[in-house]
């Protein structure tokens, strides 16, 4: 549930990076209570706590949009926008990604109240996993360092190289290899597409 998620991140101890399709901002969404609760605010404040934030609201108007970022920003969290056409569908959460123990909340909803109330979604939530939640940190690494900045820069957060272990348990797959970022930062499809989650689909089928 969106309370869930909520509590999920009032666990965090230094960092929140959050890829997201769609978000609402109203104070009837359980994340925005979440975000502004006096105690994770004073975090944002003094600094002991950084959340970034990558937004899409491709089917939104641009003044909806805005208005929305702007309120993102206006409760302490950086938010960016990735500067090509390029559809950001991820849904998901990594908190303390650089920690020993990072975790993870990802799945097919948007943290929407619309969301919430109409469609029938799915939501996973990873702790003791911190080889999961590290190629998830990885993955939004490459989508915030070409993704245009909205308002004033706030976040700190200096990533550093994640040592990861391959698992044979679970393992993510990401689209990024239909991609390649060019010299402006933007990114591109590469043609033909190289199908990383299709094949991956077909193969397991097989």
């Amino acid at each position: 549930t969106m309370e869930k998620i909520g509590s999920f991140l009032h666990k965090a101890n230094a960092q929140i990076d959050i890829a997201m399709y769609n978000i609402d901002v109203t104070d009837q969404n359980p994340v925005i209570q979440a975000i502004k609760a006096s105690n994770m605010q004073s975090k944002l404040k003094n600094g002991t706590l950084e959340i970034r934030f990558i937004y899409e609201g491709f089917e939104e108007e641009e003044e909806e949009i805005v208005k929305k970022l702007e309120e993102l920003e206006n409760i302490g969290i950086d938010v960016k926008r990735l500067k090509s056409g390029l559809k950001m569908h991820h849904k998901f959460s990594v908190i303390d990604g650089y920690s020993e123990n990072p975790s993870l909340v990802t799945g097919s909803a948007n943290w929407s109240m619309f969301s919430y109330r109409n469609y029938n979604e799915n939501i996973l939530y990873f702790t003791g996993k911190p080889e999961i939640a590290k190629i998830f940190q990885r993955e939004f690494e490459l989508l915030w360092d070409n993704s245009e900045e909205f308002g004033k820069k706030q976040s700190n957060v200096k990533p550093v190289e994640l040592k990861i272990k391959e698992q044979e348990e679970i393992k993510p797959y990401f689209n990024s290899a239909n991609f390649k970022v060019s010299e402006s930062g933007s990114f591109h499809k590469i043609i033909p597409l190289k199908w990383t989650l299709t094949k991956s689909i077909v193969g397991l089928i097989s």
